[in-house]
């Protein structure tokens, strides 16, 4: 569903798609009729990937997320009414990318995430995620997993060179 230009409604078709592995959905200023909460998606036990970029109607908390175990990669960047804690994604043991650009309301700790015993989480993007708690964690994570190299990509720091056209290609698997 990348690109879609003329995509309206919600979320709900999908709770019934429980052998869904990849869903993409790229939204954009004309797609302002998208609109729900990740609640559908709770049913949808089988998910490996998950990205739905730019959906500013999108609300709710994490929480759904939580029953996806097999979540490997999330992109939520620039869903700005999503709101709560990161808790919900410590069930994901699975998470290697996490990009929550610009959901400017979630909030918490990163360390619960990155300080899963077996979590291979590698990459976190949290650019303007004011209410993410995050540098002292990551000193903290930093010194106690020395050998884990994990990229986090936060406000004036290091930023991603790689386009949204090459991360639909990447996370879609071609």
């Amino acid at each position: 569903l990348n690109l879609c230009e003329k995509l309206e409604g919600t979320l709900d078709g999908l709770s019934d798609c429980v052998e869904l592995r990849r869903l993409f959905i790229s939204c954009h200023s004309s797609l302002t009729d998208f609109s729900g909460t990740l609640i559908p998606l709770a049913n949808c036990t089988k998910l490996e990937r998950l990205s739905i970029i730019s959906s500013k109607q999108l609300t709710g908390t994490l929480g759904p997320l939580s029953k996806l175990i097999h979540l490997e990669e999330l992109d939520l960047n620039n869903c700005t009414k999503l709101f709560g804690g990161l808790e919900p994604l410590t069930h994901c043991s699975k998470l290697i990318y996490l990009n929550l650009a610009y959901c400017t309301n979630i909030k918490g700790e990163i360390l619960p995430l990155v300080d899963l015993h077996d979590l291979q989480l590698s990459e976190i993007n949290i650019q303007m995620c004011k209410q993410i708690q995050d540098l002292k964690e990551i000193t903290h994570y930093q010194a106690k997993f020395p050998t884990h190299n994990v990229a986090m990509f936060l406000d004036n720091r290091k930023k991603t060179s790689e386009s949204h056209q090459e991360r639909a290609k990447k996370f879609l698997g071609y």
